[in-house]
């Protein structure tokens, strides 16, 4: 699994999708598409998701695409297992799920504040 962000000059994020996939088919004209449900991220943002097979690598993909105001963020499964791909289905939904948009400047980000109120969330959820 990886993120990637696209940057999304006032486009719906529909747009972005019909990009990235006109994008994958130029290198894989067989490509397979198949919408998925949208899922719901931990800052109550609905991750759209897509589901691809049939490239010319021979991989299985799942691709949430979050709209942010100047990105879409991607968070991608990728394998070229299918019986692997698929047990990992769960773990792409609880990664997506966690998923939460922290700033369009990370110049301006305390990054060392960020992560220890991350440590005591985590520490006081196992409580």
């Amino acid at each position: 699994m990886y993120s990637a962000a696209m940057s999304r000059e006032g486009r719906p994020v529909e747009e972005e999708i019909k990009s990235d996939v006109a994008a994958m088919r130029k290198n894989s004209p067989n490509l397979q598409v198949t919408d998925g449900d949208s899922l719901k991220t931990k800052d109550n943002k609905q991750a759209l998701v897509r589901y691809f097979q049939g490239d010319t690598y021979g991989n299985y993909e799942a691709v949430a695409y979050v709209c942010e105001k100047n990105v879409v963020a991607n968070i991608v499964l990728t394998g070229r297992d299918k019986a692997v791909y698929e047990s990992e289905l769960p773990a792409f939904r609880n990664l997506v799920a966690s998923y939460r948009f922290i700033s369009d400047d990370p110049s301006k980000l305390d990054l060392r504040a960020l992560e220890k109120a991350e440590k005591l969330k985590a520490t006081q959820a196992h409580d």
